[in-house]
């Protein structure tokens, strides 16, 4: 696999070979921008396999101590498993070569996200059944915490590395069992917890969290080094995603449905998005509504059919609700009675506001909200981005006109930046794919963290598209 030193060279090389060729075009940018954004989480990914090499030899050495433990053994045992699993993963997708070049990513296919998303190499705990997960982590936790004062006991006041190694292993569950715990019990789809959804609420964050220990300090000159190395790839990656930005033209489809403005009729929306004002009567039986009569602002108007989908059902299926505004805007002109909205789109106006609503503070409803607002102000990590996608799925299958999630997807498509993308099924309807649009996430402003880790400040990014 590619050293470090390697992946440098063929960035810079990059770097270099886009300083020579004159303009850029907008996908050249975002090529060149993800080769030094994939070569930063290759420094980032080659370390965490070092660390992990460490630490796992360390609670190997705890489990050779035959310490009297009892059944703490097995969860000790999990871990170690776990934690080589992972280390394995990593190793695999490290490439080989990277090939230079201003169309396409040096180091293609590789995708830390992806593959992470894709571990669950971690045993399911023994007392893990239905409806249990709450006690599962206390148990998990409760595990270590008889471990933990096994060694005490048997090293007495000498720190040692497999006493800190554990030390940070339990510090990392309590604090992920205290942010999950809530979250995680505030939905309904827990009726099969499987080995690859333990991994993704518990082991994965579990993993990160004592590799992000390891790396926190203190610095050691490689450590500094490495570290510099790969704020510069960020910093590099960032501004050709910028730049990016500022010469490419959004793609404009057809969509097959509108929203319908303040005092409009269907004759006012054929005209509109049609340019013919007399196929209003071809909206009227799509759609259900009377031609003349005037639309509530916000409500969802389908062009042309859609398989054998059912406005009127679906609305009703979906609700009716106040518009109050989007997500991190301002409340809509008061027009002398409030606005409303329904169907998916006020699915997603209420999925919105779900998600950038902290759980728990809803006055009367404990289990409303989401765990995405307090991330605000953490730094970028493959650590955040997998509690964000269980954060948003919890909050998300938490409403009860959600049918179900496919084709989850999280990433970091630049610097600074996490962004959640997933296709949601209504519980009525049919499998026709309605996209709609990008939610406004929650930003701060960009920044560094003290320690000199390196990353900005996240700015949370929330695409949700629909299954009607």
């Amino acid at each position: 696999m590619l050293s470090t030193s390697q992946v440098w060279d063929i960035c810079f090389q990059t770097v270099s070979l886009s300083a020579s060729a004159g303009t850029l075009s907008g996908p050249q940018a975002i090529a060149i921008g993800d080769t030094c954004l994939q070569g930063a989480e290759i420094f980032w990914t080659e370390r965490a396999i070092g660390i992990l090499e460490n630490q796992a030899n360390d609670l190997k050495t705890i489990l050779g101590l035959n310490l009297a433990i009892g059944s703490a053994s097995g969860s000790l045992s999990n871990r170690i498993i776990g934690m080589e699993s992972y280390q394995a993963l990593l190793t695999s997708i490290i490439p080989t070569s990277g090939n230079v070049n201003l169309n396409s990513s040096a180091f293609y296919p590789f995708d830390l996200i992806t593959a992470s998303n894709s571990f669950s190499g971690e045993p399911l705990p023994s007392n893990l059944y239905y409806g249990n997960i709450s006690i599962a982590l206390t148990s998990y936790i409760n595990d270590f915490q008889t471990i933990q004062s096994a060694l005490i006991s048997y090293y007495g006041l000498n720190p040692q590395p497999p006493l800190d190694t554990l030390d940070k292993l339990l510090s990392s569950a309590i604090t992920i069992q205290n942010e999950l715990v809530n979250s995680l019990n505030s939905g309904t789809f827990f009726a099969n917890i499987t080995q690859t959804f333990w991994n993704s609420v518990f082991g994965l964050p579990l993993t990160l969290s004592m590799i992000n220990f390891a790396m926190s300090g203190p610095f050691s000159q490689e450590l500094q080094q490495e570290l510099t190395a790969r704020y510069i790839l960020l910093t590099l990656a960032n501004n050709f995603y910028t730049y990016a930005a500022t010469v490419t033209t959004p793609e404009v489809s057809s969509p097959n449905f509108t929203y319908s403005r303040q005092g409009e009729n269907l004759m006012d929306i054929a005209n509109r998005s049609l340019g013919d004002y007399e196929q209003w009567q071809t909206l009227a039986t799509i759609n259900n509504i009377q031609g003349g009569e005037i639309i509530p602002t916000g409500t969802q108007v389908f062009l042309q059919p859609i398989g054998n989908y059912s406005p009127p059902s679906l609305n009703s299926a979906m609700g009716t609700d106040i518009y109050i505004g989007d997500g991190n805007g301002i409340m809509p002109p008061w027009n002398g009675d409030f606005q409303i909205i329904t169907g998916l789109k006020n699915l997603n106006y209420a999925l919105e506001r779900r998600l950038l609503t902290t759980l728990g503070t809803f006055v009367y409803h404990p289990n409303y909200g989401s765990r995405i607002p307090p991330e605000v102000g953490n730094i970028q990590s493959t650590q955040t981005a997998s509690q964000i996608g269980a954060f948003a799925q919890a909050a998300i299958l938490a409403d009860p006109r959600v049918a179900g999630i496919s084709n989850q997807s999280l990433g970091m498509p630049a610097y600074g930046a996490i962004t959640y993308s997933a296709i949601v099924q209504a519980a009525q309807g049919n499998t026709s794919i309605i996209d709609l649009g990008t939610l406004s996430g929650l930003a701060n402003s960009a920044g560094l963290s003290q320690g000199f880790t390196p990353g900005l400040f996240d700015n949370f990014l929330l695409d949700i598209s629909f299954m009607s």
